[in-house]
C-alpha cells in the first residue's frame, strides 16, 4: 500500500505543492539509436499524465535520428550536440527543462502509458520524497502492447530506499526515476567525467539529502541494445564505479568517516567484477576478483545479491573443470 510519509521533509519546503499538477520534463539522451529513439519518444508522448514536455538530446549521432524525429515537430524539443557522453547529454536536457519534475528515459527503454500518472500521484501525496522510482522489466527487442493492466494506485506497494543501500548498490533505475528539480538545484547535475556509474553517482548525492522510494510496479521496460554499453566491459565498468565511490566518499559530509561502509561498497564492486569476468569465461580472473571481494569485507552484506560463498564455489569448480579438460 502507498504508505504515509514516515520521515521529516528535507529541504523541499514550499517547492513541493501537492495540490498542483506540476510539469514533468522527460529527458531522452540518444546516440545512433534512431529506431529505438522513435519508440522511446512514442512511449513518452503516450503518457496519460497531461503536463509533459519531451526533450531529446542527440549526442552526436551519425545515423538518421534527426530525420526520423522531424515528424514530431513542436511536440518534442530536439537538441543536437557534439558527442560528449550520456552524462553531458542529460545535463543539456536538464538545463533546457522547464518542468518542476524531471524524468529520465534512456533511448533503448520505454514506459508504461501510466508511469508518470502513477508517480506524480505519489509525489503529490508524499511531498517529503525527492525521488520515486519503479520496477524496470526486461523485454524482447520487439515490444507489442505496453499498456498492461495496473493495480489501483492505492494498492501499489512502496518501499523506502535507505541511504546506505544506495551507496552499496544501484538501488534506483535511471529510466524508472522521477525526481523533483529541487533535488538537482541542491546537489548539481551529472558528472560528465564519469562514463559509467554517472547515474548512481547522482542518485547517491540526492539520497544524502532527500528521501527516495521505489514503487512495486513494472512501469518501465529495458531493451538494452547489444554491445553498445561501455559498462559491458568489466574493466571500464569496474574502474568508473570505483572512481564514483571515491568521489562520493570524498564529497559528501554524510559519508566522511565511514570507512566500513566504503569497504562494503568496494567489496560489492569487486564481486560484480568477478561476476562479469565469468560472463567472458575468464574463470581464474573471476576467482581472483572474488577473493578481493572477501578481502575487502569478509562478512555478510545486507543488500540484494546472490551468496558470495556459493558464487565462489561455482567459480572454483569451473576453473578446476577447465584445467582438467
Amino acid at each position: 500500500m502507498l504508505s504515509s510519509p514516515h520521515c521529516v521533509a528535507v529541504e523541499l519546503g514550499e517547492k513541493a505543492c501537492p495540490m498542483e499538477r506540476g510539469r514533468v520534463s522527460v529527458i531522452i539522451p540518444t546516440y545512433n539509436r534512431a529506431a529505438m529513439t522513435v519508440e522511446a519518444v512514442e512511449s513518452a508522448l503516450a503518457q496519460s499524465y497531461p503536463n509533459v514536455e519531451v526533450l531529446v538530446v542527440d549526442d552526436g549521432s551519425v545515423d538518421d535520428t534527426e530525420a526520423r524525429l522531424q515528424k514530431y515537430g513542436n511536440r518534442i524539443v530536439y537538441q543536437k550536440q557534439k558527442n560528449q557522453g550520456v552524462a553531458a547529454a542529460r545535463n543539456t536536457g536538464i538545463r533546457a527543462a522547464t518542468g518542476e519534475f524531471v524524468a529520465f528515459l534512456d533511448s533503448d527503454d520505454m514506459w508504461h502509458p501510466r508511469k508518470l500518472e502513477v508517480q506524480m500521484e505519489y509525489m503529490h501525496r508524499h511531498p517529503d520524497v525527492g525521488i520515486v522510482s519503479c520496477q524496470v522489466h526486461s523485454v524482447a527487442p520487439s515490444v507489442g502492447d505496453l499498456d498492461a493492466p495496473l493495480p489501483e494506485i492505492d494498492n501499489i506497494e512502496d518501499r523506502d530506499v535507505p541511504f546506505s543501500s544506495m551507496v552499496l548498490s544501484g538501488s534506483v533505475a535511471t529510466s524508472g526515476a522521477l525526481l523533483r528539480k529541487a533535488c538537482l538545484e541542491k546537489v548539481g547535475l551529472f558528472d560528465p567525467d564519469l562514463t559509467v556509474a554517472e547515474d548512481r553517482h547522482l542518485f547517491i548525492r540526492i539520497g544524502a539529502y532527500f528521501h527516495v522510494r521505489v514503487l512495486d510496479a513494472g512501469l518501465a521496460f529495458n531493451r538494452s541494445a547489444p554491445h553498445d554499453h561501455l559498462n559491458d566491459d568489466p574493466h571500464v565498468g569496474h574502474r568508473y564505479t570505483r572512481a564514483m565511490l571515491d568521489k562520493v566518499f570524498q564529497e559528501l559530509p554524510r559519508l566522511q568517516n565511514q570507512p566500513l561502509l566504503k569497504r562494503k561498497a568496494l567489496s560489492i564492486t569487486e564481486y560484480e567484477r568477478a561476476i562479469m569476468e565469468t560472463h567472458y569465461r575468464r574463470h581464474f580472473s573471476a576467482l581472483c576478483w572474488m577473493a578481493r571481494s572477501f578481502w575487502m569485507w569478509p562478512l555478510g552484506i545486507n543488500v540484494r545479491m546472490a551468496s558470495r560463498w556459493k558464487a565462489a564455489i561455482v567459480m572454483t569448480l569451473r576453473l578446476l573443470r577447465l584445467r582438467r579438460s
